[in-house]
C-alpha cells in the first residue's frame, strides 16, 4: 500500500535518478492533489454557514488560546518568529488533531487589529474562520504582531525598556508582516500565501506594500475586513465617537509623559472589567460604551459579547495608538508625525507623507460596513479606490467594526465569501 503523501509508484518509476527532480515531481503531485480537492469543494458549493442560531460561544470566562482551539478538536502548534529588528513574535498554526502538519494545503495567514490578539478569531466556536478554512484543507496560521502580550519580547532589550516599545504600525508593516510571511513560506516550502487582515492589520499590508513592494509577489490574494487605511477626519466624527477618541488620546499622552510604554499593559484589569460588564447592573452602560466606539450592532450575542471582547483585547505600544490617532486627525493614512522639524530631517518635508496605496498590487477583496464608527463607509471607499488591484468589495449595511469577529451572522455574510474567493484564487492559479 502506498504511504499517504508519497509519489505514486507509476510516476516514481519514471523518475530519473535525481533527488532534485524527484522533489520537484513530488511537489507537482501535491499541487495536483490540492487542485483536485479544491475543485470538489467548488463544485459542491464549498462552505455553507450554519443558521446564526446555531453559532455559539461556549465560555462565560476568558478562555486561553489553547482551550479555544483544542476544545473544538484541533491542534495548536506554537511558533516563534524573530523580525529583522529583533522583536520576537508569536505565530500559531491550526491543524486537525493527528494531521501531519508538513502536508497541509495552501497557507493562509490571519492577523487581528489594533490591541486585539489571536483569540478574537476564535470567538464563534466551530464557526470561527480559522476552523472553517482548516476544515476545507487550508494551512491556517494566526499571527500576533509586536505589542501583543505574547509578542513583547526582544532579543536585546528588557520588556520595560523604551527601545522595546519605540515603534508604530509602520514597523509592524515593514518588519512583522514580512517576517510572518517569510517564516510561513519557509516552513511550508511554498512561494506564496493568502492573507486575511482586519482593521489595522489591513493597514499593515498597505504599509508593507508601500515600503517593501517586493512582498506583493509573496501573497496570492488578500481579504481586508474593515481596513484601517484612510480614516474619517477627527473633526468630522460624531460627538460620542469623538469623545472616546479624545479620552484615548489623553490616556496615551499621559502614559508617554509618565514613561509607560505599553498601552493596556495591565491588560488583566481590562479583561476583568469587561467580564464584570455582563452583570445586570452595568450591562447596558457597557454595551452603550462599546457601541459608541465600534458602532451599533444587533448581530452580537449580548450574553457572550463581553467575554468575547475580554479574551480578544491585548496590549500595544502607546506609539502605535498615537500613530493611529494621527491618521484620524489628518484624515489620511500617513507615516508617523514627529513634528515639523524632525519630519524635515526624516522625510525631507515638514508634513509626513501618505503611504502609497497603488503599490498594493495583490488582488484584494475588501469588506466594509454601514454602522462601523472606526472605519466609516466613506473612508473605506477612499481606501478601496486607492488600492492598486481591488477586485471586489462587499458592503454590510448593519455590521459594526467588531461584527466581523463576534457577530453570529459573520459566517454567513463574510466567511462564505472569503472561502469562495480563496478557492477561486487557488484553483485558478494552480490549474
Amino acid at each position: 500500500m502506498r504511504e499517504e503523501g508519497s509519489v505514486p509508484r507509476m510516476l516514481a518509476n519514471c523518475l530519473p535518478r535525481s533527488d532534485q527532480f524527484a522533489q520537484f515531481l513530488s511537489k507537482m503531485y501535491r499541487t495536483w492533489m490540492i487542485v483536485s480537492t479544491l475543485a470538489v469543494f467548488v463544485s459542491a458549493g464549498r462552505y455553507k454557514a450554519p443558521d446564526p442560531s446555531e453559532v455559539h460561544f461556549r465560555y462565560n470566562y476568558v478562555p486561553t488560546l489553547k482551550e479555544l482551539v483544542t476544545d473544538e478538536g484541533y491542534q495548536l502548534d506554537k511558533h516563534s518568529v524573530t523580525t529583522e529588528d529583533g522583536h520576537i513574535l508569536a505565530l500559531h498554526r491550526i491543524t486537525p488533531r493527528g494531521t501531519n502538519s508538513k502536508n497541509r494545503g495552501f497557507p493562509v495567514l490571519i492577523i487581528n487589529g489594533f490591541a486585539f490578539q489571536a483569540e478574537g478569531w476564535f470567538a464563534l466556536g466551530s464557526s470561527s474562520l480559522p476552523f472553517i478554512l482548516t476544515d476545507l484543507g487550508y494551512d491556517v496560521w494566526v499571527g500576533d504582531q509586536r505589542g501583543n502580550i505574547r509578542s513583547i519580547k526582544h532579543v536585546s532589550f528588557p520588556d520595560d525598556d523604551f527601545r522595546n516599545h519605540n515603534y508604530t504600525f509602520h514597523e509592524q508593516g515593514i518588519y512583522d508582516l514580512p517576517a510572518f510571511i517569510d517564516y510561513i513560506i519557509k516552513e511550508t516550502d511554498r512561494s506564496q500565501i493568502l492573507y486575511v487582515g482586519y482593521s489595522l492589520s489591513s493597514g499593515m499590508m498597505i504599509v508593507m506594500n508601500s515600503e517593501r513592494p517586493e512582498y506583493n509577489d509573496k501573497i496570492l490574494g488578500a481579504v481586508s475586513l474593515a481596513p484601517a487605511g484612510h480614516l474619517k477626519k477627527w473633526s468630522e466624527n460624531s460627538f460620542d465617537y469623538l469623545a472616546g477618541l479624545k479620552v484615548t488620546d489623553s490616556m496615551i499622552e499621559s502614559q508617554i509623559m509618565n514613561g509607560q510604554w505599553l498601552l493596556f499593559g495591565k491588560y488583566n484589569v481590562v479583561k476583568n472589567s469587561l467580564l464584570r460588564c455582563s452583570t445586570m447592573v452595568i450591562d447596558s452602560v457597557c454595551r452603550l460604551m462599546i457601541y459608541n466606539m465600534y458602532g451599533a450592532s444587533d448581530a452580537m450575542d449580548p450574553k457572550t459579547m463581553f467575554s468575547q471582547f475580554a479574551m480578544t483585547v491585548t496590549s500595544s505600544s502607546v506609539f502605535v495608538g498615537k500613530h493611529l490617532l494621527q491618521t484620524i486627525k489628518r484624515g489620511k493614512f500617513c507615516k508617523y508625525d514627529y513634528g515639523p522639524e524632525e519630519n524635515l530631517q526624516v522625510y525631507g518635508d515638514e508634513t509626513p507623507p501618505v503611504y502609497n496605496f497603488q503599490s498594493t498590487r495583490i488582488p484584494v477583496y475588501l469588506f466594509h460596513s454601514g454602522t462601523d464608527k472606526m472605519v466609516q463607509p466613506d473612508a473605506a471607499r477612499r481606501t478601496a479606490k486607492g488600492l492598486g488591484n481591488l477586485v471586489k468589495t462587499k458592503f454590510l449595511k448593519h455590521f459594526n467594526h467588531a461584527d466581523y469577529l463576534f457577530a453570529k451572522t459573520a459566517p454567513k455574510l463574510v466567511y462564505e465569501d472569503i472561502v469562495d474567493y480563496f478557492d477561486n484564487l487557488v484553483t485558478t492559479t494552480l490549474n
